[in-house]
């Protein structure tokens, strides 16, 4: 008989639970027990965790044989960890609560508790914001754990990279504390980016408009009302600004640390039903997920005219802004590109069109700096053009996690050595 056991922090049984027994969540599979704050129920959890302390909880699961391991095994234990992973990642997708799984230990057929190496997804944080489950719930779970596992995104690519991210967020504090006195700041919120790169992972395989790609397939991925989508893409917005300036290395501004505070519970609320949603929906293959993700959105062409209008309506040169408008002018209508077969007077006709084009787009780049006084009008002239260049991107996170896809961006899961009992 092979037993598995973790130490669990950060969970909190119903209310009016008795404190003097244990507390008892049992899943079918395997049971979660609470440290009730009593001396007697102390003895066991600390011969399997010397760590174990008042409030604690044990998840316990055995095992008849070893469980398929879904790849290379090195611990020697089959599946058994992967399986530990999994109750952590559909505990956490089920509901929002900074759930910790602690520490690891597998006693094998020769009664040796082995202990696994720490790694990203399992460790502990301190929070005010505890995971809550009542016996009432194990079925519940059962079959929303049941369902995601048969789903073909399961073992899919970008889900590898979304439930690694998301595992990874997970088991960061979310601290942004300000001290009023001194200004010292606690900016302790990698989670925030940890989730946008999960959300990615999901649902944007594309490398541009990567933040709004992100916000409107979301919205239509949950399946909520019309006012429900907007609050959902204005949530993603705000958040999306904070992850970039975590990422670009700027301190939070209080807004930001007012949004946090405010809408932290919603934002965790909503990854999970984004990530869980795209479960249920989207194909494991990347075409198939791409061609399902851009009938949901993808940018028009109206929308990259206007972000190269926006683009060229920053750039400060006059020469570089006449010299990108010759450029889109003549990508607009060659004269080499005439076959060679139409009259000379139709080939002139043609230069007078390209010179005609080039006068125009002058005209617009001579436009005041702010991008937001570009002409509409004029963006109707280049709208048709299909060769216009991308001058920036909106952020670059899209092409992380498309690397990531490609190899492992993580350590291998923990593996499992001895260690003694102290």
């Amino acid at each position: 008989m092979y037993t598995a056991y973790v130490l669990v922090r950060n969970l909190e049984g119903a209310p009016g639970e008795p404190t003097l027994s244990p507390a008892v969540l049992d899943f079918g599979d395997f049971k979660i027990s609470s440290i009730p704050q009593s001396p007697r129920w102390l003895v066991g959890p600390r011969e399997i965790f010397p760590d174990a302390r008042y409030g604690d909880w044990v998840y316990e699961r055995s095992y008849a044989s070893l469980p398929p391991a879904p790849g290379p095994a090195p611990s020697g234990f089959g599946g058994i960890p992967e399986e530990i992973e999994d109750v952590l990642l559909l505990l956490r997708l089920f509901k929002a609560g900074d759930l910790s799984f602690v520490r690891v230990k597998i006693r094998g057929l020769d009664g040796q508790l082995c202990a696994q190496y720490p790694y990203r997804a399992i460790s502990e944080i301190s929070t005010t914001f505890p995971y809550r489950m009542s016996q009432e719930e194990c079925p519940k779970w059962n079959a929303f754990a049941q369902e995601l596992r048969a789903r073909p995104g399961w073992a899919s690519p970008w889900f590898s990279v979304a439930r690694r991210f998301f595992l990874y967020g997970g088991a960061k504090e979310l601290n942004f504390y300000k001290e009023p006195q001194t200004g010292i700041e606690i900016n302790e919120v990698d989670r925030i980016v940890d989730y946008t790169i999960a959300l990615e992972a999901t649902s944007v395989p594309e490398k541009d408009f990567v933040g709004r790609c992100l916000r409107e397939r979301a919205a239509l991925l949950v399946r909520k009302s019309e006012a429900d989508r907007g609050k959902i893409k204005r949530l993603l917005r705000d958040f999306y600004d904070v992850r970039s300036t975590i990422a670009h290395g700027s301190p939070l501004s209080d807004d930001q640390r007012a949004l946090i505070t405010r809408d932290r519970n919603e934002f965790e609320s909503v990854v999970r039903d984004i990530l869980v949603e795209g479960l249920r929906n989207l194909p494991a293959d990347e075409e198939g997920r791409k061609k399902l993700l851009q009938g949901l959105w993808r940018p028009s062409d109206a929308d990259r005219a206007q972000k190269v209008f926006e683009d060229l309506g920053r750039i400060k040169d006059p020469g570089e802004r006449q010299r990108l408008a010759e450029r889109i002018s003549g990508g607009a209508a060659r004269p080499q590109r005439v076959g060679r077969r139409k009259s000379g007077r139709q080939r002139a006709e043609q230069v007078n069109v390209v010179r005609s084009g080039i006068r125009r787009f002058q005209g617009a780049a001579e436009l005041a700096q702010d991008a937001a006084h570009v002409n509409e009008k004029t963006v109707v002239k280049c709208r048709g053009n299909q060769r216009l260049p991308v001058l920036g991107a909106e952020d670059h996170v899209g092409e992380q996690v498309s690397i990531g896809m490609g190899h492992g961006l993580s350590p291998l899961r923990g593996l499992l050595g001895f260690y003694p009992n102290f």
